[in-house]
């Protein structure tokens, strides 16, 4: 009898063992499905950082290419210029703002609103050209000074959600 008693209670040890490595299976699976959705959502958030640094760097090419262009092409061409580039721009940000609505995406609304920054920004110089004020190089500077610095703050607040 003693031997049926060791016997059970060797096939009971026997299953909590396998209902042990059975939890141990499940839970090591959760494990690495939990370590690959960490790893997508850090390379989501390096690529939205990457992303608005390319963005910084085309914001800034595209003053840089509105300064030089000041000095190199007619006052007529030039109004010209700012005047179609406005255009378009307002167009892109419709754009994005309707895409943004459609895929409930706010990111690409955020998009929408820094080409309306640009597009004002296009604007303004348009209207200083047009009153001929000798101070444009210093207004390029500051919004160039701007846009660096909000896309810096941008990425950093990127960043730090990042981390948490």
């Amino acid at each position: 009898m003693r031997k049926k008693k060791d016997e059970k209670v060797l096939e009971n040890e026997d299953e909590k063992v396998e209902i042990k490595e059975e939890h141990l299976e499940k839970i090591a699976k959760e494990i690495d499905d939990n370590k690959s959705k960490s790893i997508t959502k850090k390379e989501i958030k390096y690529k939205n950082i990457i992303r608005n640094i390319l963005i910084a760097i085309c914001i800034i090419i595209y003053f840089a290419l509105l300064l030089f262009g000041k000095g190199k092409i007619s006052t007529i061409d030039y109004i010209r210029i700012l005047k179609t580039i406005i255009a378009i721009d307002v167009l892109v940000s419709i754009v994005l703002f309707e895409i943004s609505m459609k895929k409930d995406n706010i990111e690409i609304g955020i998009h929408g609103l820094e080409m309306i920054f640009v597009g004002g920004f296009t604007v303004y110089i348009l209207e200083l050209f047009n009153t001929q004020n000798n101070n444009i190089n210093i207004y390029f500077s500051i919004f160039i000074g701007i846009t660096v610095i909000y896309y810096i703050v941008k990425s950093i607040i990127l960043a730090i959600k990042k981390k948490l």
